[in-house]
């Protein structure tokens, strides 16, 4: 899981991407590329904001295994897929930077389905 900030100084496009409407926000982003988010709307005091985070980790460990992910150098390196991987490998292969949103969606699915099973979506 990851935290970042953003600073009232920042762009307003930055906030209108993650749909920040008022501030201080706090977002658990789901889906990097469409910018999903949980949103934080409660009071900011720590027993709160605890409670946030360890559902955001939480939510991040149970669903990171049975997530689409890319699959990049540094991963095919550590044999996360390849002929001595311990799991078969289902690859989109793209003529384009983006994946279309219906294949994206399809795709997240199977990785969902496939999550009990040997085998890793990317």
């Amino acid at each position: 899981a990851s935290l970042g900030v953003v600073l009232t100084s920042a762009e307003k496009a930055v906030g209108e991407k993650l749909g920040v409407e008022k501030r201080p926000a706090l977002l658990h982003v789901t889906d990097e590329e469409t910018f999903e988010a949980v949103r934080f709307e409660k009071d900011f005091d720590k027993t709160q904001l605890s409670r946030f985070f360890s559902r955001a980790v939480g939510k991040h460990r149970s669903e990171y295994p049975c997530s689409l992910r890319e699959l990049t150098k540094e991963m095919l390196d550590q044999e996360n897929c390849g002929p001595t991987a311990s799991k078969f490998c289902v690859l989109h292969f793209s003529h384009s930077a983006t994946v279309a949103p219906a294949t994206r969606a399809a795709l997240k699915s199977l990785a969902r389905r496939l999550c009990e099973d040997p085998v890793k979506v990317f």
